[in-house]
């Protein structure tokens, strides 16, 4: 399997992530609360084989999704709790893709 394939996020992923990042039915940023121009973040990046599941997605607003590219440690300290304490056992090391 290709690395693009395993960090691509399906459709179906999306919609558990806005479900999971929402208030009142709306996908919201899960820093700062905005409910426009949400992007889903991979928390491991793409680039460094970042899976494209659950575990690794969050909902961010431009302004914060900016932020985090920008190396914003608040910002990746928080990601890195919230997804800790919506997942049982959630491991950094799990979330990339490795060689086999």
């Amino acid at each position: 399997m290709k690395l693009k394939d395993i960090t691509h996020i399906s459709q179906e992923t999306r919609e558990r992530v806005y479900q999971r990042d929402s208030y009142d039915g709306w996908a919201c940023c899960i820093y700062c609360g905005k409910p426009r121009g949400i992007e889903v973040h991979h928390f491991i990046e793409r680039s460094r084989g970042g899976k494209g599941i659950e575990e690794n997605l969050v909902c961010l607003c431009k302004g914060c999704h900016t932020k985090i590219h920008q190396g914003d440690t608040d910002l990746q300290n928080f990601i890195r709790s919230y997804l800790s304490e919506h997942y049982e056992g959630w491991n950094e090391e799990s979330l990339i893709a490795r060689k086999e």
